[in-house]
């Protein structure tokens, strides 16, 4: 994570995505660009922040 220069990482294929995102992200997530949809997006929504972003790209 330090090579990418990120905080955290959340394998969306391994356990619960949602509590996996809830764990890294505990104030909820303020921004989420989204390209794929599905369980990915549900869990991402499930865990916005308040007033958090949502950039939808390809739907």
């Amino acid at each position: 994570m330090r090579e990418l220069g990120v905080d955290a990482a959340v394998d969306r294929t391994t356990g619960d995505l949602g509590e996996a995102l809830r764990e890294v992200c505990p104030d909820g997530i303020d921004v989420y660009f989204d390209n794929v949809g599905g369980a990915v997006l549900d869990a991402a929504l499930g865990n916005m922040a308040l007033f958090g972003r949502v950039a939808v790209c390809g739907c």
